[in-house]
């Protein structure tokens, strides 16, 4: 049985080498894809030109799109740029935190997370690498990339995003500048988790420079580290390398970080991403003497 499926999987690779990398898309039952290349007039460039790596959003990828995106020509036409890179990279050709330039110009950014031996596209998991074409290669993701449309500062700095007591403590504690490093993961309390402290300990916390400093820090991790690279266990932050406990329950549906649930997941950012949770994080060597402050 081994040998059938081993001897069915080079047949396939032998196949898809003399096909184009739009013929190969229908091959592998990419319709939404191959309808909306032709639409678009990308399926021309994608069978003719090359090579190219295809990033290419399956059928239930393109059904979490918004209704009416896909009757937007010119907004596809972007979207589907975005999935395509000149040049041809296979799996191992890759390295974690790797930007590819795409053909709409903002970059792909890879994650090799080798805890869970996945690697995700802009936070996109991958579940299909290496899909040979006569002119290029296809990876096959489960979720449609976008281009990031700022930075980490500009999406705390966006009110609507219900951020507005985090972008305080940021500027309070002048930490403006860490936060622009790269690569780098924000868990970022949103207003609501500020709310549960218990009365009084959020004005004290603002008044010392010093807590407020380490505890933001405490809510960083170095590295883009998006959800489909998150497994149980420990992960470092930037307050001295203190840990951070990342759980899973009920397979995966509600993630966890300490005791706050990640309430929005992979928000990409050019400069990494971030989770937005519903509680403030708090060291453990500071948690006892911020919850005394009230």
């Amino acid at each position: 049985m081994k040998c059938l499926v081993l001897f069915a999987l080079c047949l396939h690779q032998v196949l898809g080498a003399d096909q184009n990398l739009v013929q190969l898309a229908q091959s592998l039952r990419l319709n939404i894809l191959v309808k909306q290349l032709q639409a678009t007039g990308l399926a021309d460039t994608l069978a003719t030109g090359g090579p190219y790596t295809l990033f290419a959003p399956s059928d239930n990828a393109f059904g979490k799109l918004d209704g009416g995106q896909l009757n937007d020509t010119a907004a596809v036409t972007k979207l589907l740029k975005y999935h395509v890179v000149s040049g041809t990279y296979k799996g191992a050709d890759v390295y974690n935190e790797q930007k590819l330039t795409s053909l709409l110009g903002p970059a792909i950014r890879i994650n090799r997370y080798a805890h869970t031996n996945k690697i995700s596209a802009e936070g996109a998991p991958v579940y299909r690498a290496d899909e040979i074409a006569s002119n290029g290669v296809i990876w096959l993701l489960d979720t449609p990339m976008s281009p990031p449309t700022g930075s980490m500062l500009d999406y705390i700095n966006n009110d609507k995003n219900g951020l507005t007591i985090l972008k305080k403590a940021i500027n309070t504690a002048g930490i403006q500048s860490a936060l622009q490093a790269e690569p780098l993961t924000l868990l970022a309390p949103n207003d609501a988790a500020f709310g549960r402290l218990d009365p009084g300990v959020l004005d004290k916390l603002l008044a010392d420079k010093a807590k407020l400093t380490q505890v933001l820090q405490y809510h960083v991790i170095p590295g883009a580290l998006f959800t489909s690279g998150m497994h149980s266990g420990y992960v470092r932050t930037l307050d001295h390398g203190e840990q951070l406990r990342i759980t899973f329950q009920f397979f995966g549906l509600f993630k966890y970080v300490n005791d706050a649930q990640l309430s929005t997941e992979d928000v990409d950012v050019t400069n990494g991403v971030i989770h937005v949770i519903d509680h403030l994080l708090l060291p453990p060597d500071l948690a006892k003497t911020i919850s005394a402050l009230g």
